[in-house]
């Protein structure tokens, strides 16, 4: 998606944007992933800003597929097939690097189908939640 460079603590690092499903951004920085929750009081409120986060939100409501983010373990699966769900809602969570990541829904929808179950070990890109 995007790509540009972070300086922190004096090291430089290139970081690539992969997805962003939701409130929910996926980093990629040294080969790892990195996922981080964005709330919209972290996001600047200039015109600009917004139309682009309102056309990222039409976006959203489109998605019919999730796929993992990162890799890990599956430590809970909160839907099923044939589940209804909201905006927001947690469907799964990832256990990465002893830190707990939740999978939340990029839209209101019916869970058409499942693709892993609890203890499941995934790989980013994934295939998770189908609408």
């Amino acid at each position: 998606m995007s790509r540009f460079s972070i300086t922190a603590l004096g090291k430089t690092f290139e970081v690539e944007l992969i997805s962003r499903i939701g409130s929910c951004l996926t980093f990629r920085v040294g080969g790892k992933d990195y996922q981080i929750e964005v709330s919209p009081r972290d996001i600047p409120t200039n015109s600009k800003r917004e139309a682009v986060a309102s056309q990222a939100d039409s976006r959203s409501k489109s998605v019919s597929e999730i796929r993992a983010p990162i890799p890990g373990i599956v430590s809970e699966v909160k839907i099923a097939a044939g589940s209804t769900v909201k905006t927001g809602d947690i469907l799964v969570v990832i256990e990465a690097m002893k830190m707990e990541n939740p999978i939340k829904s990029p839209r209101d929808g019916v869970i058409g189908e499942v693709f892993l179950q609890k203890g499941q070990e995934v790989k980013a890109g994934d295939l998770i939640v189908r609408f």
